[in-house]
């Protein structure tokens, strides 16, 4: 057995750190080449909507690419022209993010979750469906929803 260089609170504490920073990299990579490369002009390889492409129709992503290039770039209507949920979902997710990922790099034991919690669960997915069905609704002001 080969002996423990560092005690095991801090060999876990380092892996878990280890592994927020290379999600941060992987992240902060996309981040880059989003910034760089516009979705609708460059040549640069960025996933289709499969979605779109069978049924016609506009999923909740649709266009949130172009939004996350919009956003970076400080064009926050156009943006929102795109999809309107992504850019909520863009405020929204990344400060809720940061606090459970602080919460697991510091070894905390996670929180059960609370009534709020346990609302948003349940409203989430019903806004995601909503918002779907809004956005490829013919007349204005859903049409406007469409990418």
């Amino acid at each position: 057995m080969a002996p423990r260089l560092l005690p095991q609170g801090l060999a876990t504490a380092r892996a878990r750190l280890t592994c927020v920073g290379l999600f941060a990299l992987v992240g902060l990579v996309g981040t880059i080449y989003l910034w760089r490369f516009d979705p609708e002009e460059s040549g640069a390889v960025f996933a289709p909507c499969w979605f779109h492409r069978l049924s016609g129709l506009f999923c909740p992503g649709c266009g949130a690419t172009r939004s996350g290039h919009a956003l970076l770039h400080g064009r926050l209507i156009e943006a929102a022209s795109f999809n309107l949920f992504f850019v909520l979902a863009a405020v929204i997710i990344p400060i809720a993010l940061a606090k459970k990922i602080h919460i697991w790099v510091e070894g905390k034991p996670p929180r059960l979750a609370g009534s709020a919690a346990r609302r948003w669960m349940f409203w989430i997915p019903w806004l995601v469906i909503a918002f779907t069905i809004m956005r490829n609704l013919p007349w204005a002001p859903f049409s406007w929803l469409a990418p």
